[in-house]
């Protein structure tokens, strides 16, 4: 296996083209991200809410995202994601899942 010996030399992935994929998943939003176990504030914040997921290729941009795992055509992967919406309630998320073609809804 070659070493990555600089930054920006990653072995290539099969998935790793400019696809994204927008998802809707129930989400815990933490206030930092130490996480409810740790954080009496996020503890506060309650279970998650439904959320408009953007699932975002591997890159090495040195951001630090969270991570979830996803049905990727019949594989289980790991995905970073970024949020884009957040919704009130879980009929309001379906509406908007089924105006917008989103098929993969995991409330």
């Amino acid at each position: 296996m070659k070493s990555v010996t600089t930054l920006g030399e990653v072995p290539a992935t099969p998935d790793a083209g400019p696809v994204t994929r927008q998802i809707i998943r129930r989400v815990g939003l933490g206030h930092c991200k130490k996480g409810p176990s740790v954080c009496r504030e996020c503890r506060e914040m309650g279970e998650g809410r439904p959320s408009l997921l953007e699932l975002i290729p591997p890159r090495q941009d040195g951001i630090q995202r969270r991570l979830i795992q996803v049905d990727w055509e019949g594989e289980a992967l790991w995905r970073e994601y970024e949020i884009v919406k957040v919704f009130p309630t879980e009929a309001e998320a379906r509406e908007y899942a089924g105006r917008n073609g989103i098929a993969d809804v995991s409330l």
